[in-house]
């Protein structure tokens, strides 16, 4: 089983009250689904423990938890063998696991770059010889650092780019 952070178990277990995450898979895996061997539980059980480590909070948590149940519910209806059944539910929760790392490095990267430039930006806009339109622009570009959920779904060549323009920044000031 995986280990969790003392966060996200703390997240975890406030979700629908003090439940665990181990008595959350286990729900899971005692649902309808599992009970007409559509896919192997012990496989679902190490997917659901995964996807749920990635939870951010306990609404994300119920997301990834729906997300699960749509992609069971399409492999459900798929006309295979349970072996291929379980291989195809496991290659799509490792994509889903794939996607919230992804966004967790994001965010990650966006901190590091407020936590590198931001006092730079902060200074930039404070002095007096910068024009107002300047000013405005890195107004901007401070609020966009600072919420960090609606950078979550940039791309990283967004995020290449912006660390390229904050670095040639830093040098010209």
């Amino acid at each position: 089983m995986l280990s969790f952070t003392a966060d996200k178990m703390q997240i975890i277990q406030k979700a629908r009250g003090k439940m665990t995450v181990e008595r959350i898979v286990n729900r899971r895996i005692l649902s309808t689904a599992s009970k007409l061997h559509v896919i192997d539980p012990e496989i679902r059980k190490l997917q659901l423990v995964k996807l749920l480590s990635t939870a951010k909070n306990q609404t994300h948590m119920y997301a990834l938890l729906k997300a699960e149940r749509r992609v069971l519910q399409s492999i459900s209806r798929t006309n295979a063998c349970e072996f291929e059944r379980s291989y195809q539910y496991e290659q799509h929760m490792e994509r889903c696991c794939d996607l919230q790392r992804g966004s967790v490095r994001t965010i990650r990267r966006i901190a590091n770059l407020r936590l590198r430039y931001g006092k730079l930006i902060a200074e930039a806009i404070r002095a007096e010889d910068t024009d107002e339109d300047s000013k405005k622009l890195l107004h901007r570009l401070v609020k966009l650092l600072c919420s960090s959920e609606q950078l979550s779904a940039t791309d990283e060549i967004a995020l290449d780019r912006l660390q390229a323009w904050l670095e040639k920044f830093c040098c010209a000031s």
